[in-house]
């Protein structure tokens, strides 16, 4: 187990990390598909040859390694039993390794990653130390985790005007960024203002956990002078990604739980544009359509925990879709059908803006 974290951080045959993004590409790339990182000619050939040379031989020494490891491991629970005092503290060492591997890789999140890096690497080492039992480390890292999970979502709070949030979950509330003002304790079917009260009022991407939404509508409307804008999803619309084809359990699990813009409209009445949203190809958020050109991001379970309607998916259909994802991608299928993504800049996908105007 331990020369296999090893072994995942190694370069596959044919392969190369790119110096920017750290993700595993061709070693003929010109261009890095995940960050848009170009490589010189002289570059290229040196990872060609690179690849060529010596990666081959290290991984097969890696698996031959990972084969005696095993096979010696398996010798040792038989002659001593897996409760013994020697197994029981190899398997201590192995967990504390995986706490130290995770620590790297948050510590080159923090270097060169983004804030949803972060929070997600953080949220690892809280994970691994949490499996190792260490109480005093998994506490540390659980508010690094908070701390950094509440700095990525901020940054859908403009800090150029007056603002006013509304947050009922007292967690969050404690995460919130010191520059920033306390959010109010109340929920939006019951807003603690005056009618009138704002110039403006903003919903992103929330309006399908209210208990009731027509209430929590006609409040916004309430207190509201100006415009009243909801970020959300048309959910009639997330059969247009290509995911659909893979998961549909995950497209029925977002489509029951948004409402329509139809219905969004009809309750805040007045004058209703509907704009399409472009989801950019380098989208830092992890909904999603933000991997439409990157599938291979949603192959990764860490990724994923970012998008809450996977949790209403089983772990029978979630096999089934890495299995089948990850098939496409090896046999070529998937870019047979949909590589023209990996390059193109957005993606209008379900993402929508609503600005219901009195």
């Amino acid at each position: 187990m331990k020369l296999g974290l090893i072994m995942a951080n190694k370069t596959k045959p044919g392969e190369k990390h790119c110096p920017r993004c750290a993700e595993s590409i061709k070693a003929e790339a010109t261009v890095c598909r995940h960050c848009g990182q170009e490589f010189t000619p002289d570059e290229i050939a040196s990872a060609v040859k690179a690849s060529k040379q010596g990666l081959g031989i290290k991984a097969g020494g890696c698996l031959v390694l990972v084969v005696v490891f095993l096979v010696l491991y398996s010798c040792m629970m038989k002659v001593t039993g897996p409760t013994s005092p020697l197994v029981t503290g190899q398997l201590q060492e192995m967990k504390d390794k995986v706490a130290q591997d995770a620590i790297e890789q948050y510590n080159m999140a923090v270097e060169s990653g983004t804030k949803i890096d972060r929070c997600v690497h953080a949220g690892l080492v809280s994970a691994a130390f949490s499996q190792a039992q260490n109480k005093d480390n998994y506490a540390k890292w659980k508010q690094t985790e908070e701390a950094d999970c509440a700095a990525a979502h901020a940054r859908y709070e403009p800090v150029d005007r007056q603002v006013t949030a509304v947050e009922p979950s007292a967690s969050m509330r404690a995460q919130r960024s010191a520059n920033l003002p306390k959010a109010i304790d109340a929920v939006a079917e019951k807003l603690p203002f005056d009618e009138g009260h704002f110039d403006a009022s903003m919903a992103t991407f929330t309006v399908h956990q209210w208990s009731d939404l027509q209430k929590g509508l006609s409040e916004m409307r309430r207190v509201t002078k100006g415009p009243v804008v909801i970020l959300s999803c048309e959910p009639s619309e997330l059969d247009r990604f290509w995911l659909a084809k893979y998961c549909f359990e995950v497209i029925a699990a977002e489509a029951g739980r948004y409402p329509s813009m139809e219905t969004l409209a009809a309750s805040l009445g007045g004058n209703v544009e509907v704009r399409a949203v472009p989801i950019p190809l380098n989208c830092r958020d992890g909904f999603n359509e933000a991997y439409y050109g990157r599938p291979e991001r949603l192959l990764d379970p860490h990724a994923r925990l970012a998008c809450s309607a996977w949790t209403f998916v089983d772990a029978t259909a979630t096999a089934r879709f890495e299995q089948a994802l990850s098939k496409d991608l090896k046999s070529g299928a998937w870019d047979e059908r949909n590589g023209y993504l990996r390059s193109q800049p957005t993606f209008e996908g379900s993402l929508k803006l609503l600005i219901a105007s009195p």
